[in-house]
């Protein structure tokens, strides 16, 4: 049994899962914190056509992937892994760290973004945007500047004592060679990311890494502009401008009433900028400390 601590919870998995650091088995811990991956090889085709399906309940569904599998996720604490024989691990395990997980924080009553999530002085905050907007390289971008990484990809939100917080996933980032170089550094052990685009590559970040929850500061949509630019955003229109990042936007999936509620909820409590940066790597440690000015300039503000 290899176990793994993610995003509050222990994973057990008959199978080794790539990426991620094992830890002993918590034979103390509520049932609650356990969730269970059981795998089996299957002959049978996952799906028809080339589109990744999710179907099912909210509380037991079904993630069908083309030649790769079907995984079956339950009551948030359990993962049945069908794998086409055949189907490279690698894959299986990026499906399983991607989509599954994000259905299995759905479960667990997380809103479930996507979105890099930082800590910095003391309060989280999240970066989302379109794809190639750099929610990956801007978040670490500010490693070197004092912040720590609580999530890349995926952010999950949870409530304590009705404040949104946000969760410590694992100690990995997606990043291209030439963003490393200027956050990084390159002299680190990485894992293959075979779904991953720009021929990125996800590095091992445990000296950067948080691994306890905190709650969350604001929302950063980042954007590109030759004039750089940090514009409030409030009522309505933040929750427009942020319901493209709902994990489960764009997907077919029961529960969108839910997800529109734990939106609403997380958007009274933190405030939504949108984030205009100069394009370029060169402009890339400018603009971190930028941003880290900006958020420590919130936290001033927030303390009596």
């Amino acid at each position: 049994m290899f176990c793994y601590d993610i995003y509050g919870f222990t994973i057990a998995s008959d199978v080794a899962l790539s990426g991620l650091r094992e830890t002993p088995f918590p034979q103390e811990a509520p049932s609650s914190r356990k969730v269970h991956v059981r795998w089996v090889a299957t002959s049978e085709s996952s799906s028809n056509g080339d589109a990744v399906v999710v179907t099912g309940s909210p509380q037991e569904m079904q993630v069908s992937v083309p030649r790769i599998g079907m995984f079956a996720i339950r009551d948030g604490d359990r993962v049945l892994v069908k794998a086409v024989h055949g189907a490279d691990p690698d894959y299986v395990c990026a499906y399983l760290l991607g989509v599954v997980l994000g259905v299995l924080l759905h479960q667990r009553g997380m809103l479930v973004l996507h979105a890099s999530c930082i800590m910095l002085d003391g309060a989280a905050c999240l970066f989302a945007g379109a794809m190639g907007a750099g929610k990956s390289t801007f978040a670490a971008s500010l490693l070197p500047v004092g912040a720590r990484l609580l999530a890349d990809d995926i952010a999950a939100v949870e409530w304590r004592d009705g404040i949104p917080w946000a969760q410590a996933g694992y100690p990995m980032m997606r990043l291209h060679p030439d963003v490393a170089v200027r956050t990084i550094g390159v002299d680190r052990p990485f894992c293959p990311q075979p779904l991953a685009k720009l021929e990125k590559k996800g590095y091992l970040l445990d000296d950067f890494f948080e691994p306890k929850p905190y709650p969350i500061k604001a929302i950063y949509l980042l954007d590109f502009a030759d004039l750089p630019d940090i514009i409030p955003i409030g009522g309505h229109q933040a929750l427009v401008d942020c319901l493209p990042y709902l994990y489960f936007q764009h997907r077919q999936f029961a529960g969108q009433a839910v997800l529109m509620e734990r939106l609403t909820r997380l958007l009274h409590h933190v405030s939504v900028f949108r984030f205009r940066r100069r394009p370029g790597l060169h402009f890339l440690e400018q603009e971190a400390l930028r941003l880290k000015n900006h958020a420590t300039s919130l936290q001033a503000e927030s303390k009596p």
